[in-house]
């Protein structure tokens, strides 16, 4: 018999992150066992609070509710809304948690969040990161990792890495973008013709913008915001993508760059170090410390056998984020 699941979450098509998690599961679901719709929340205030009503009918045709929320109260909303009526209708409740600001958005709002989370049937998180914030809350998950739809072909062999720099983040103080630009200044005065490309839009775009102009930086191009399918076009141009969160738990951009052979340098922070290995698959820099990057970039750029040796190791490592690797995983969250 066809299993009936609805997913609720704040979606947005073809933007990757949740939404893109959410239409990887939906896409590769077996059709014959699961019949998968979407009820959207990223919607205003009194349409969040008229979907109470409007959903009654999707809430009664479920077998399991399926919720992916995040670590702020918009991101948090398709929990409440979700279990909520999911409990009224007494369907079986499994929630997704994103975000890796988890431990802190739980501790300012105790109450109200663990309230809804302690009601669900079964709590997924990304990473091992993730697992240890919520046993501090007692609560219990399961581990299963974002999915990456892996399209790799034939290696491009590569025999040398330039100084082709991207960034995929948001423009947002979280992302530490100013850290990246401020090492890029000084990696340009030893690499001149260093180029930095910078995808993506948020508040922030002006002083970095400006930072670029009182520096006299050549060679960055902001690009803005891309669709998610675009992003590769940007990447196979580069050779190292630099990431630079203050925090964060799963970031598909680094299974995106490991595919299309880029080396990674990332700030060590939270889940980060689950994907990536130290000198093994990726390089990690110190968080906010512009100094270490600039290092870590120089080693890369200076041992080129070492470089491209962690870049074939991360991309044979990506079979254990695939859908293939981790479909049963799944399965049993729908028995």
């Amino acid at each position: 018999m066809t299993k009936k699941i609805l997913f609720i979450t704040n979606y947005r098509s073809e933007v990757g992150g949740i939404s893109g998690q959410v239409d990887i599961l939906m896409n590769n679901l077996d059709k014959a066992l699961f019949q998968c719709t979407i009820l959207n929340t990223k919607l205003g205030i009194i349409k969040r609070f008229l979907l109470f009503f409007r959903s009654t009918k999707s809430f009664k045709n479920a077998d399991f509710i399926h919720i992916h929320c995040c670590s702020n109260f918009g991101g948090f909303f398709p929990a409440i809304f979700g279990i909520t009526l999911g409990k009224f209708f007494r369907k079986k409740i499994i929630l997704t948690y994103h975000g890796g600001d988890a431990d802190n958005f739980i501790s300012k709002n105790k109450n109200i969040v663990l309230f809804f989370l302690k009601k669900v049937d079964k709590i997924v998180i990304l990473s091992n990161f993730l697992e240890k914030i919520f046993l501090k809350f007692n609560l219990e998950s399961t581990v299963i990792p974002n999915i990456k739809e892996i399209s790799v072909g034939e290696s491009k062999n590569k025999t040398r890495i330039n100084p082709h720099f991207i960034s995929t983040r948001a423009l947002e103080k979280l992302y530490n973008i100013d850290v990246i630009l401020k090492a890029f200044a000084e990696v340009q005065t030893i690499y001149p013709n260093a180029t930095l490309t910078i995808l993506g839009s948020g508040t922030e775009k002006e002083n970095l913008i400006n930072f670029c102009d009182q520096k006299g930086l050549l060679n960055v191009n902001f690009v803005g915001k891309v669709p998610n399918f675009e992003v590769n076009n940007y990447l196979i141009k580069n050779d190292i993508l630099l990431s630079a969160p203050k925090i964060d738990n799963f970031p598909i951009s680094l299974l995106e760059a490991f595919e299309n052979e880029l080396l990674v340098i990332s700030s060590n922070v939270g889940g980060v170090p689950n994907l990536i290995d130290n000198y093994e698959n990726g390089l990690l820099f110190e968080n906010e410390n512009v100094k270490d990057l600039v290092n870590m970039i120089i080693f890369a750029l200076e041992n080129q056998s070492e470089s491209l040796k962690m870049i074939k190791i991360a991309r044979i490592g990506l079979e254990k984020y695939s859908w293939k690797g981790n479909s049963e995983l799944f399965i049993k969250l729908y028995k």
